[in-house]
C-alpha cells in the first residue's frame, strides 16, 4: 500500500505533497520540488511551514486542524488558493486540492497544487488592456466636444487617473530655446509638488535622462517598467519612490508631424506597460493629436 501510494505520488502531473496531521510533510513529488525550488529529497520530512509565508502561519496551521476533524475532499477551485514560499523566499500564486488519505489509523491528506502564475499574469494583462481602453473611450469623447487645448489636455489627463486607474497623468510642451526644457501645461492625479519640482530638457545635454525626454527627442513611445531600479530613471528615482510611481509610459504628441510634447502616464504597479497596453496607449496619443490639431484651428478661426 505505502509503495503503490508513493508511486502515484511521484506520477502525479501537478505539484503533490504527502502530509501527516502534525504538518509534516513525509513526502513530495519531481514537479513539488521545482515549483518550490527545492533538489530531490529536500522537502521530506520538513514542516509544512517551510512553504508557508510567515504572515500566513498562524491561519494555515487553524485551517489544518479544522480539515483534520473533519477530513473530506476539497477539489480545486472550492476557495483555497494561497500563496506558496519557495526555496529563494519568492511567492507563487497556487491552487489547493486536497484528499484525507487513510493509512491504517492515521489520516494523511494529499495535496495537490497547482501554479497559476501564468493565470494571474493574463488576468492582470486584462485589466490593464481594459483600463486604457475605457481611458481611450473617455479620451475620443473629449476630443469630440472639447474646442479649447489646454481644456482638452486637463481633461485627458484626469480621464488617466480617473478612468484609467493610472497614478498620475501629465502633459509637456517641449520648449525650442536653448536649455530646451519641458513645460507642464497639464496634470492630474496623485502629484504632492512633483511637478513643480520637475526640471527635465529634452535636448542632447541637461537633465534628459528620463522617459519624457526620450521621448520628445526620438518621437518614439518610451516605457520604462522599473522606475526604482532604472538608472535612465535616477533623476525622479526618490520622488517617484515617496509617489508610489513603479512604471511609465511617455508618449509623444506629434502635430504636423513635429514633436509638441509628450504626455507621461505613471502607474503604481512594477512592469505596468505590458505591449498590448502600449499599442492601445500609442493609438490614443494619436487620437489626442488630432484634437490638439483641431483645437489649434478653431483658435486661429476665432
Amino acid at each position: 500500500m505505502r509503495d503503490h501510494l508513493l508511486t502515484i505520488l511521484q506520477h502525479l502531473p501537478s505539484a503533490a505533497l504527502l502530509v501527516n496531521g502534525k504538518g509534516m510533510i513525509l513526502r513530495v513529488n519531481q514537479a513539488a520540488e521545482q515549483l518550490f525550488g527545492y533538489g530531490p529529497g529536500c522537502l521530506d520530512n520538513q514542516s509544512l511551514d517551510l512553504l508557508v509565508p510567515k504572515d500566513r502561519r498562524e491561519l494555515h496551521a487553524e485551517l489544518l486542524y479544522d480539515f483534520y476533524k473533519n477530513p473530506s475532499v476539497c477539489p480545486r477551485g472550492t476557495g483555497l488558493p494561497r500563496h506558496g514560499l519557495r526555496q529563494d523566499g519568492s511567492l507563487v500564486p497556487v491552487d489547493i486540492a486536497l484528499a484525507p488519505v487513510h493509512w491504517g489509523e492515521e489520516v494523511l491528506f494529499l495535496a495537490s497544487l497547482y501554479d497559476l502564475t501564468l493565470h494571474k499574469q493574463t488576468e492582470l494583462e486584462l485589466r490593464q488592456v481594459n483600463r486604457s481602453l475605457r481611458f481611450q473611450s473617455k479620451v475620443n469623447r473629449a476630443v469630440a466636444h472639447v474646442r479649447d487645448e489646454l481644456t482638452l489636455l486637463q481633461e485627458v489627463c484626469q480621464a488617466a487617473v480617473e478612468a484609467g486607474n493610472y497614478r498620475m497623468a501629465w502633459v509637456g510642451v517641449a520648449e525650442h530655446d536653448s536649455d530646451k526644457k519641458i513645460r507642464p501645461v497639464a496634470f492630474h492625479g496623485f502629484n504632492n509638488g512633483f511637478i513643480e519640482k520637475l526640471n527635465i530638457t529634452w535636448g542632447e545635454t541637461g537633465n534628459n535622462l528620463t522617459a519624457m525626454g526620450e521621448a520628445i527627442r526620438s518621437g518614439q513611445p518610451i516605457v520604462r517598467n522599473n522606475i526604482l531600479g532604472d538608472p535612465q530613471m535616477s533623476p525622479c528615482r526618490a520622488d517617484a519612490k515617496q509617489r508610489g510611481y513603479q512604471s511609465v509610459i511617455a508618449l509623444p504628441l506629434k502635430v504636423q508631424d513635429t514633436v509638441w510634447g509628450a504626455m507621461a502616464l505613471f502607474a503604481p504597479e512594477h512592469a505596468a506597460f505590458t505591449p498590448q497596453e502600449c499599442k492601445v496607449l500609442t493609438e490614443l496619443a494619436e487620437d489626442l493629436c488630432y484634437g490638439i490639431r483641431a483645437c489649434s484651428q478653431v483658435s486661429v478661426q476665432e
